[in-house]
């Protein structure tokens, strides 16, 4: 009976409660997506102007083409000039090469209308044959006749 009267009284009970139950399960944790970065090519000497009215530069530096990969599968490909200026580069994207050094990129804005952007090179480098071969294959690319 004193057994008993103990345990009425709490005595053999945890000092603290136990943690609160949710539904018999424990709550999800978020799983931690990891992004990583590759750098596909890289081209020095770039220059980016905005095509509008008038052109405006907006950055130099070097072209750098990135792929995002998740668990070894590319997700997207970014054009990097610098941390503040790059944009993603898509199949159906529209890439004209207007010369040896000049392309223009053109990016669908929510109005039906483009943004334009030149992409020049300071002089010949044979990186560009690569990044020739890269849009190619990665947009649509067209090479503008003279």
């Amino acid at each position: 009976r004193e057994r008993e009267r103990g345990r009425d009284m709490g005595c053999c009970r945890p000092k603290t409660d136990s943690p609160p139950r949710y539904g018999g399960t424990r709550p999800n944790r978020v799983e931690e997506v990891i992004h990583k970065e590759e750098v596909i090519l890289r081209v020095p000497g770039a220059s980016v102007h905005l095509m509008d009215e008038e052109a405006v530069e907006l950055a130099k530096g070097d072209l750098v083409i990135l792929g995002i990969f998740e668990e070894g599968v590319l997700l997207a490909t970014i054009i990097r000039i610098t941390p503040d200026l790059q944009w993603p580069l898509t199949k159906d994207e529209p890439v004209v090469k207007l010369d040896e050094l000049h392309y223009l990129f053109s990016l669908p804005e929510n109005d039906s209308s483009f943004l334009n952007y030149g992409l020049s090179f300071a002089g010949t480098d044979s990186r560009l044959a690569n990044l020739d071969s890269f849009l190619k294959e990665n947009s649509c690319f067209t090479v503008s006749s003279p």
